[in-house]
């Protein structure tokens, strides 16, 4: 039923205006009845059509979504029945029209101010046309006053609809920009994804560091969070661990750059990331603002596990001293990519170590 009877109140004012004027001229109302039946029949088409563009959208029209042809139609509706009540010397149909036409001046702006006085006028000399000719002119002070009064009402109507109307147009174009910029930010949101960033720096510092293990750790308060990775990096993406662990933790005690040689060593080292084998790790802060808030990850695996060994296939022929020889080598090329020169470094592991250590130092140790 609510298809086929949508709740438009429009529609429901045109019905409750065909009933009460059907009533009035039952009781005997005074007025032109072919005039009446005219107006009565261009309500009755209006009303059809209301109906019809209510049923094809699946909604009641908005007042800004009625058609002009129809708004006009219902000033000329209210203008036939106001010369249809010619006849009724205390006539006050010059209401309708003014009601109607508050509508034309939303709907039609300063169109339908025109449209309005026009109409109201066209009416009035039809109606005095009739009672001029039935002998019962109205009087002329009755009626210069009835012409203030409605050109007084037609102004105080018209500036408040377009003081409205000038409201609405300025809340729709705000309306507008905010969905434009709605629709732009959520645009670069979707080109400036964090997690897929994340994902391209880490499957990039794995390429340049011809390495095995890249991840992205974000610092959280008092914890960090694997946020993307690459390599067997992926696998411990997720992870949390207080900041103070491992290799990150390092890293937010001194500010700089830290380097471990063998990782599967270290009190601090987070579980799930020394349970995949990683030895050489190097890992660079990021920082925002001058506040800490991620680092770089990046390392090799241990030189035994031949799947990940780059050189497995020529180890296997190599004696077990050649083979050490090469992952030692290899990590400290993996440690060589990046800057060690950060105060309280060793140069040649690019740890913190102190300086005797530094100084005995001329390999790294797997």
């Amino acid at each position: 039923m609510r298809g086929l009877f949508p709740r438009d109140p429009l529609l429901v004012g045109r019905l409750g205006a065909f009933l009460g004027a059907v009533a009035w001229l039952w009781l005997g109302g005074q007025g032109v009845v072919p005039l009446a039946a005219v107006a009565l029949t261009f309500l009755v088409v209006t009303s059809a059509g209301v109906w019809w563009l209510d049923r094809k959208r699946g909604h009641a029209l908005a007042l800004h979504e009625v058609p002009a042809q129809i708004v006009l139609a219902d000033l000329g509706t209210a203008g036939v029945w106001m010369v249809g009540s010619a006849t009724n010397p205390r006539s006050i149909a010059f209401v309708i029209v003014l009601a109607v036409g508050a509508f034309a001046m939303y709907r039609l702006g300063r169109g339908g101010l025109i449209a309005t006085m026009t109409t109201y006028l066209a009416a009035r000399l039809g109606m005095e046309a009739i009672r001029v000719a039935l002998g019962e002119p109205t009087p002329v002070p009755q009626l210069v006053a009835e012409v203030i009064v409605v050109s007084l009402a037609v102004l105080i109507v018209s500036a408040t609809v377009d003081s409205y109307r000038a409201e609405q147009t300025r809340a729709e174009n705000a309306l507008r920009r905010g969905n434009n910029l709605e629709r732009l930010a959520a645009e670069i949101a979707s080109e400036t994804e964090p997690m897929a960033l994340f994902h391209t720096i880490a499957r990039s510092a794995l390429l340049l560091a011809n390495a095995h293990h890249a991840t992205i750790n974000v610092r959280r308060g008092e914890e960090f969070y694997i946020a993307a990775g690459a390599g067997t990096g992926e696998r411990v993406v997720g992870v949390h661990a207080p900041a103070e662990m491992g290799i990150v933790g390092a890293v937010l005690r001194t500010r700089a750059t830290v380097a471990v040689n063998d990782y599967a060593t270290d009190p601090t080292a987070v579980p799930a990331v020394r349970d995949i084998g990683v030895r050489a790790l190097i890992c660079v802060p990021i920082f925002l603002h001058g506040e800490f808030a991620a680092t770089i990850t990046v390392g090799r695996l241990d030189r035994s596990t031949p799947k990940t060994a780059p050189h497995s296939k020529a180890s296997r022929h190599m004696p077990p001293s050649r083979c050490a020889m090469r992952g030692r080598s290899s990590r400290a090329a993996v440690l060589n990519r990046f800057p060690a020169s950060s105060p309280g470094r060793c140069p040649r592991t690019s740890s913190i170590a102190s300086p005797r250590r530094c100084r005995r130092s001329s390999t790294w140790s797997g």
